[in-house]
């Protein structure tokens, strides 16, 4: 089956394998890589940036917790609204961070339980930002109250002070007063008064307001300790210890001596009672109760908060894990692509091996290559001239048809030697016949025309003699007309002269009749001379063609064997180096083709040359014989004319008889006369003018032939 794929076939095949793996590996390559890219574009689109996403995620719901926190420890309300402002941004980004993660695929469960965790987280800070609100409010009323408390006690205190001081001094002046009577039995009463006085009086006004300024001071203490509190217990026994308090403030308040500071005081005292009075409303301890509850609400969100914190914690590490296993699937995946790839691309790369040194080994070394080298072999020892050396291949490939053509072109060779050899022979042989024939033909043709120039020069010199005479007797004709036509007017006086000068006339005429008749054998002769001289060259001239058709053929065998030559050389230079003895060969053969055909080109010209000069001597000797058949027909007319005149001397010699009876006749028959003899005599010179160019001509033709023999005899 591959024996009809030839050369180019087989190597086809044996290249086709090749380029077959070649186009496997990267098939395979761009399969694997179109897998690979897909695997990568799910990571590098879809993974990466889910985790990268759910990691900013992360963070943010970290941010969130951060908020959170910040949200409770803040100490003012700008930094309240400072995290509100923050927290709004966040959520907003976790909105669009969640939606991202839905479009690139994420599983809805842990994004849904990743928004309801961040959803919770920010609506419980958004809480934590309310209580917070309500624990400063409520803070700001608590330390207004506080104050309230300490400016009231300690106006209570002031006043109690006051009365103290006014009571003691009293006491220092009763008693000033009492010692000055001790020892003045009469001031005894006074003494005893004034004792009194000091003892019902100044002394219980300082001792009590001594205790009601002790008691005041205990009030803005138990105020800082409510304040203080940081639980219910401490709250409650500072609620327990404050009711005393206050009852004993209110007893000091009543044995205040001063009724203007006492009613001050009470009414002092009525805002104390109504701040530290746990049953009165917005007291002290219910606004600390309830800032307890708010932070312990507030704890209680911030606990959620944490586990809140953590079940993010535990979704978004969910997430990522999610997104990671994506990413090491997608990874794996590419990793067992390349495994798969590389192992294919070395199975490919060792069949790529394999293969084509299979292929070389069996094919091109142990086929092609010892073809070659033998082939090679055979046209080396072609080219060094050994013609003996056969080249065999059985193949049907070009290497078989190169083999063949190497054999063929040295069988070419051979005969081409073989053929030089005859060539060379033949060639002398025609060179040496061509000359012979030259010359014998330049002889021939010398011969030939010289004598027929010479048989055409002395025809027509004769005929231009007898031209002349001819012309001479019409002269004499005109004349003798003349004389006979004024004969005949003197006719009846003298018809005997007419009769004689009727017989002279005769005479002439037929002397005139035979020189026609002579001139009209001449130009016969002539006109069959030259068409004899025609037919000559005619035939030389077709026997130039024939020479020009063996030459046409020559030149064909050059031209073809130029042609071989060419084919060869193009087949050599097919074979490369192994064609380079091949080629000289060709290039041997095509320089003897070209020599071949040089020589032949050489002999074309000389006889294109005598195919001119032949042409001319046909063309100059159909002139020569035209102008013969011309003189010829000139002649015929003046024979003609002879007779007629001669028929008319008759007519006048028969009617000499009756000369008396018809003069008349005569004369009109001699004027008839006269004008024939000058018609004659026109002829006579257009006949001498002809022979003249005639002989011109002949001469010309003569020196043609001269010229174009002398060329012959020279090559």
């Amino acid at each position: 089956m591959t024996g009809n794929l030839g050369l180019r076939g087989r190597l086809m095949m044996a290249i086709v394998p090749i380029a077959l793996l070649a186009v496997i590996a990267a098939a395979l390559a761009v399969f694997a890589f179109r897998i690979t890219q897909s695997q990568q574009s799910v990571v590098a689109d879809e993974a990466i940036p889910a985790l990268v996403t759910g990691q900013g995620l992360y963070a943010r719901s970290n941010l969130v917790s951060n908020i959170a926190r910040n949200v409770a420890v803040a100490q003012n309300a700008d930094e309240i609204e400072a995290a509100s402002a923050e927290l709004d941004q966040i959520a907003s980004a976790l909105n669009e961070d969640i939606a991202a993660l839905g479009a690139l695929g994420v599983d809805a469960g842990i994004l849904g339980e990743f928004s309801s965790q961040t959803e919770t987280l920010v609506g419980n800070i958004r809480d934590l930002k309310d209580m917070q609100t309500s624990l400063f409010a409520n803070e700001v009323t608590t330390r207004a109250l506080l104050d309230q408390i300490v400016t009231g006690a300690n106006a209570i205190e002031a006043s109690a002070r006051g009365l103290n001081t006014d009571a003691n001094m009293s006491l220092t002046n009763s008693a000033s007063a009492l010692y000055a009577l001790v020892g003045r039995p009469e001031e005894s009463d006074e003494a005893f008064d004034t004792l009194d006085k000091l003892l019902d009086v100044d002394a219980l006004d300082a001792q009590n307001m001594s205790d009601l300024r002790a008691i005041a001071f205990q009030i803005p203490g138990l105020a800082e300790q409510v304040v203080a509190a940081r639980d219910k217990d401490a709250l409650d026994k500072v609620k327990f210890a404050i009711n005393p308090i206050l009852t004993q403030l209110q007893k000091g308040i009543d044995l205040m001596p001063d009724p203007e500071a006492k009613e001050a005081a009470k009414a002092t005292l009525t805002e104390l009672q109504a701040a530290l009075d746990p049953s009165k409303p917005k007291n002290l301890f219910s606004l600390r109760e309830a800032e307890f509850a708010t932070v312990a609400e507030l704890n209680t969100i911030l606990d959620e908060n944490a586990a809140i914190t953590e079940q993010i914690a535990l979704t978004a590490e969910r997430l990522l894990g999610e997104m990671r296993a994506k990413i090491d699937v997608a990874n794996s995946g590419v990793a067992s692509t390349i495994a798969t790839a590389e192992i294919i691309m070395i199975v490919v790369a060792i069949a790529a091996i394999v293969i084509p040194t299979l292929i070389l080994w069996l094919y091109v070394s142990r086929n092609l290559l010892r073809r070659l080298i033998g082939l090679n072999g055979a046209m080396t020892r072609l080219t060094k001239g050994d013609l003996d050396a056969e080249v065999k291949d059985n193949g049907s490939d070009e290497i078989a048809h190169m083999a063949r053509s190497v054999e063929t072109f040295r069988e070419n060779a051979r005969e081409a030697e073989r053929l030089r050899a005859q060539n060379k022979e033949a060639e002398e042989r025609a060179e040496e016949q061509r000359r012979t024939a030259l010359h014998e033909m330049a002889d021939g043709f010398e011969s030939s025309v010289n004598s027929l120039v010479a048989e055409l020069l002395t025809a027509v010199n004769e005929m231009r003699d007898t031209a002349d005479n001819m012309e001479r007797n019409a002269g004499d004709n005109v004349t003798r007309a003349a004389e006979v036509n004024e004969a005949s007017q003197n006719a009846s006086s003298n018809v005997s002269s007419v009769s004689s000068a009727t017989e002279e006339l005769s005479a002439s005429i037929r002397e005139i009749e035979r020189q026609v008749a002579k001139a009209e054998e001449i130009s016969q002769t002539a006109v069959t001379e030259a068409q004899k001289s025609d037919e000559t060259v005619r035939q030389m001239s077709e026997t130039a063609d024939r020479i020009g058709e063996v030459i046409e053929l020559i030149t064909t065998i050059a031209d073809q064997t130029n042609l071989l030559a060419l084919n060869a050389t193009i087949e050599s230079a097919r074979a490369g180096d192994a064609g380079k003895g091949f080629a000289v060969v060709a290039n041997e053969v095509k320089n003897l083709a070209s020599q071949t055909q040089r020589a032949t080109e050489d002999i074309s010209e000389q006889i294109s040359e005598m195919r001119a000069v032949s042409s001319q001597a046909v063309e100059m000797i159909s002139t020569i014989a035209r102008t013969i058949s011309e003189i010829d027909s000139i002649s015929s007319s003046i024979g003609e004319a002879m007779r007629q005149q001669g028929a008319a001397t008759g007519e006048i010699a028969n009617g000499s008889e009756e000369a008396a009876n018809g003069v008349r006749h005569v004369s009109q028959n001699m004027a008839d006369v006269s004008r024939a003899a000058e018609q004659f005599r026109e002829m006579s010179g257009s006949a001498r003018t002809v022979s003249e160019n005639l002989l011109a001509k002949a001469h010309s033709l003569q020196t043609e032939a001269n010229n174009f023999v002398a060329r012959v005899r020279s090559e």
